[in-house]
């Protein structure tokens, strides 16, 4: 069974990265003080990842690096673009360096287009 954590991309058993981007949330959002625990509540855990991707895609240049930045953390998604040498998207995707972010980008992208054929 995939948990609302998982498909908000938190884990809170990952107590560092995962209360900073709590605190980070908090502040923007202006929301009460979160706790790890807040997450396994769905209704909220998928609202946060939602809002977190939101940001992401209107701080990032690009969908694939916010969508790296929202599965492998936004240090690394903006260190793999500085190895790209342009801004064509195939290049950062191949730069990403997990294999993890780089499938998790692959599969969205996939849906994303999927679904705009479905539904144009």
């Amino acid at each position: 069974m995939i948990s609302s954590l998982c498909i908000a991309g938190y884990q809170p058993h990952d107590s560092t990265p995962h209360r900073e981007r709590l605190r980070r949330l908090d502040e923007q959002l202006n929301l009460a003080r979160l706790e790890p625990e807040d997450l396994y509540r769905p209704e909220l855990s998928i609202a946060l990842g939602a809002a977190h991707l939101g940001i992401l895609l209107r701080q990032m240049t690009s969908p694939h690096l916010a969508l790296a930045a929202y599965n492998g953390g936004e240090r690394e998604a903006v260190s793999w673009r500085k190895y790209c040498f342009g801004g064509e998207a195939e290049e950062y995707y191949a730069k990403i360096g997990s294999e993890k972010t780089r499938d998790y980008v692959r599969r969205v992208l996939t849906a994303q287009a999927q679904y705009a054929e479905l539904y144009p």
